[in-house]
């Protein structure tokens, strides 16, 4: 029963803290290119020669000669994308915006400016044509090399233990390192991770080491929807003191651990996770677990 109930309020903290983040202004970059495509996207960061981005879940590479213009301080709640027609007017004027309505004898286009109706008989032909929102340029996808980045972070958690384990020892508090090398990315969404992590109690210390394996997944194409799940093996030797008396036991023993959560929060090349933690430890006389909240944030390179 206290599991459940315990279970349920960490459930209920993480979607706190979803809502929290999923209300916060993306870091967003419009981007527009001499073919008057322009792009709404998730700015990443920037240098004097490229400029990099995430649209739709894909990170790209823009260099920055390539694009007539690109604006970082234009705010938007979503990724998006569309073209920029040309108008030309018999008079040699020209005027580009998007088509917002194409009837038989006029185009209403939006501007800069605000919203105008043209005349196709003020028009020189050929006519522009209403397109589909373009996909952004393929030629500018990050190689594997460039998209894979190592991270590297530090966590720290707060773990309730279960029976028969919580009769001694109440709850682990700990943190840890972590480091997810870019080379050893299985796929686009799984990666292998390493932690070494320090967990203590009132009369217990542990310390473990062990290899994980991270899943991510983006829903909607909404950076902000972004959760993961990982499953680690490893090994951990933990030192027990027992209380009112000098009798100290050591042992090492195998470890599974299980992780839920959301890392959604991006600010440049640093990253931050909040999660469901789940660790097992296993000796011969069974298993000795605890579950509770992990809070991990990182740098990216």
């Amino acid at each position: 029963m206290l599991k459940k109930v315990y279970g349920c309020y960490l459930v209920n903290l993480l979607q706190v803290f979803v809502g929290i983040f999923a209300t916060l202004p993306l870091f967003s970059a419009e981007l527009r290119f001499p073919n008057g495509e322009v792009f709404q996207t998730e700015f990443v960061y920037e240098d004097e020669r490229i400029l990099s981005v995430r649209f739709r879940g894909k990170e790209y590479k823009v260099p920055k000669k390539n694009l007539e213009s690109y604006d970082l301080n234009k705010k938007s709640s979503s990724v998006s994308s569309y073209k920029l027609s040309s108008f030309v007017l018999k008079d040699g004027s020209s005027i580009r915006g998007t088509i917002a309505e194409e009837k038989p004898n006029e185009y209403t286009i939006k501007t800069e400016i605000g919203f105008l109706t043209l005349l196709k008989s003020e028009l020189k032909p050929p006519y522009p044509i209403q397109s589909a929102p373009p996909d952004f340029p393929e030629e500018y996808r990050s190689t594997d090399k460039e998209t894979n980045q190592t991270k590297v972070g530090l966590s720290f958690n707060y773990l309730p233990t279960l029976p028969p384990l919580s009769q001694s020892t109440p709850a682990l508090i700990g943190g840890s390192i972590f480091v997810e090398p870019a080379f050893l990315r299985i796929t686009e969404r799984w990666q292998t991770g390493f932690k070494y992590e320090y967990q203590t109690s009132r009369n217990l210390t542990i310390h473990s080491g062990y290899t994980y394996f991270l899943y991510s997944k983006q829903l909607f194409d909404n950076p902000i929807l972004d959760f993961y799940t990982s499953i680690g093996l490893g090994v951990s030797q933990a030192a027990f003191k027992a209380e009112g008396s000098n009798l100290a036991f050591t042992g090492t023993n195998p470890l599974v651990n299980w992780e839920l959560g959301w890392q959604g929060l991006k600010i440049s090349k640093s990253f931050y996770r909040i999660g469901w933690k789940n660790q097992c430890f296993i000796e011969e006389k069974g298993a000795f677990c605890g579950s509770g909240i992990e809070i991990s944030g990182g740098w990216a390179f």
